[in-house]
């Protein structure tokens, strides 16, 4: 048989949660069960909600079934929890008029608590705006951080280590696009300039190689 659903409803704040179990125990009896057999369950189920989120302010949707002779509790991430176990199977009638007593006890409900729940509702809007706001801004932290390394790459791709100089393979993109310019332009005049430090091996061997690089860097 198909589970019949008779209440859903959202344990936002405490009185949701203490007229839900309310209504379980209400919907135990009118179904002709034992709600005295019933109570351990319920105290369970209670338990179960308010470890899995109800009545602190954040939406938990909760669905009231009947399934064969089972009356069940049905909310996200959990499975099905068995409240009361009937003799006799209801009749589609009883299912019909237990939904229609319990939807309206749901739309007549205290205006206080009504307003409990949408002010509990906003602080979780609140509250998840603000976390959505904050993650946002670490990953656009992260984001600048990455361009900064690529452009960080990027430049040690294209500059010796030790002078910080442009070097071959930049040198060569360079001349040819300075070169292609000029054959453009026609009167660009292009000119290429080569220094060259005479004996520079012998500055190595005498005073060694960081000697040498320094030297480098200052010419």
């Amino acid at each position: 048989m198909k589970a019949a659903e008779i209440l859903k409803q959202n344990l936002a704040v405490e009185p949701d949660v203490q007229n839900f179990i309310d209504f379980a125990l209400r919907s135990v009896s009118t179904l002709g069960g034992s709600v005295f057999a019933a109570s351990n369950s319920v105290l369970e189920l209670l338990e179960r909600l308010r470890g899995d989120g109800a009545g602190i302010g954040q939406p938990l949707i909760v669905r009231l079934l009947l399934k064969d002779k089972q009356l069940l509790s049905e909310w996200a991430n959990s499975e099905s929890f068995v409240l009361a176990t009937l003799k006799i199977q209801p009749t589609e009638q009883q299912v019909t008029e237990l939904r229609n007593l319990m939807s309206n006890s749901v739309a007549l409900a205290d205006p206080e608590v009504l307003l409990q729940r949408n002010a509990a509702l906003m602080r979780q809007f609140e509250r998840t705006r603000a976390k959505a706001e904050a993650e946002l801004a670490e990953l656009q932290r992260i984001l600048h951080l990455r361009q900064l390394q690529v452009q960080e790459f990027g430049h040690q791709a294209h500059t010796d280590a030790l002078t910080g100089l442009l070097n071959r393979r930049s040198f060569d993109e360079k001349l040819k696009a300075a070169f292609l310019h000029t054959m453009r332009q026609k009167n660009s005049p292009l000119t290429l300039m080569l220094f060259d430090l005479d004996h520079f091996k012998e500055i190595n061997d005498e005073f060694g190689h960081q000697y040498g690089d320094a030297y480098l860097n200052k010419m």
